[in-house]
């Protein structure tokens, strides 16, 4: 009897350890899943802000969602193919909300410097 229920001790404890990092893990998904809805929440904001006219609003709030786009670099790839990319989705959003696109060789060329 003695051994069952250290058996049944041992299962258990080691399926807590199990979830408590699986619980660990998903904190992480959490942080990212946010890291989407800010930048898509700002892309949204942007193209509002430029229906009713206030385009210096609009530029900021696009300019800031480029920029959180930008930290979300996980390594898959390139990180000079994972900035084309980007710049290049931003460059026909701010057309599209008609105003003066961010200047991305300047910040490519700069962040190239800081990266080495």
């Amino acid at each position: 009897m003695e051994t069952v229920l250290a058996i049944i001790f041992i299962v258990f404890g080691v399926l807590q350890i199990i979830l408590f990092f699986k619980v660990w893990g998903m904190t992480n998904d959490v942080s990212f899943i946010k890291k989407v809805l800010y930048s898509n929440n700002l892309k949204i904001k942007a193209n509002v802000l430029a229906l009713k006219g206030e385009l210096t609003e609009a530029k900021k709030a696009m300019d800031e969602s480029f920029l959180s786009e930008l930290t979300k670099y996980d390594g898959s790839k390139s990180y000079y193919h994972f900035f084309d990319e980007i710049a290049a989705e931003y460059e026909e959003l701010y057309k599209s909300i008609g105003v003066e696109p961010f200047d991305f060789e300047d910040l490519k060329k700069k962040s190239f410097e800081i990266l080495g």
